[in-house]
């Protein structure tokens, strides 16, 4: 869903470690990135991750982004926070701001365990009237599968994102391994 030209330039906000970001770039070397996150530690792991072509900056994304006008051809955000108004303002006319949200399968079977948080319904209506204002969805596909972890990689899972933040669900340190559904839609939008 990405664009396929040469010498495109990326935004990865909310990068974490760079895990996306690097696989993207290791696909498409040419491109230019900014791994952007509010952890110092992330955006500095991402930019050693990602490589050469790709700086970093820790910033807030409910604040201005340090990111000049029109200079990005992509805004990648997957399960992070989005700030339509600053994604419009850094976007080129022809760019595409590509979102990854849970879709209603997500972890289905540590949410029913109590391992995990819900999730809001409606999720990616949600979404779309939240960037409605600036954004018209492009294209949407969703990719679904199963997994199966090993009980630290199910501790892992439900401390980090939403549920780590809000604390409300508990992995016991006994937890066993797992077969989890991995679902997600992948949006793009275009600025209107």
């Amino acid at each position: 869903m990405l664009p396929t030209a040469a010498g495109q330039s990326i935004v990865d906000s909310g990068c974490g470690t760079g895990y996306y970001l690097t696989e993207l770039l290791a696909r498409r070397d040419d491109w230019r990135a900014l791994a952007l996150d509010v952890s110092v530690d992330a955006v500095a792991m991402a930019v050693r991750s990602a490589g050469a072509q790709t700086a970093g900056v820790a910033a807030d994304v409910w604040r201005a982004l340090p990111v000049r006008d029109d200079s990005a051809d992509v805004v990648l955000c997957v399960f992070a926070p989005r700030n339509a108004a600053e994604f419009a303002r850094l976007l080129r006319p022809h760019g595409r701001l590509v979102v990854v949200t849970p879709a209603e399968n997500h972890l289905v079977q540590l949410r029913e365990s109590g391992r995990v948080i819900g999730m809001q319904s409606d999720k990616l209506a949600h979404l779309d009237d939240a960037l409605s204002d600036l954004f018209a969805v492009d294209d949407r596909r969703r990719l679904e599968y199963d997994v199966d972890l090993l009980p630290h990689a199910v501790r892992s899972l439900a401390g980090m994102g939403p549920s780590g933040h809000h604390g409300t669900a508990e992995t016991p340190s006994d937890a066993g391994s797992a077969r989890v559904t991995v679902a997600v839609d992948v949006s793009s939008y275009r600025r209107v």
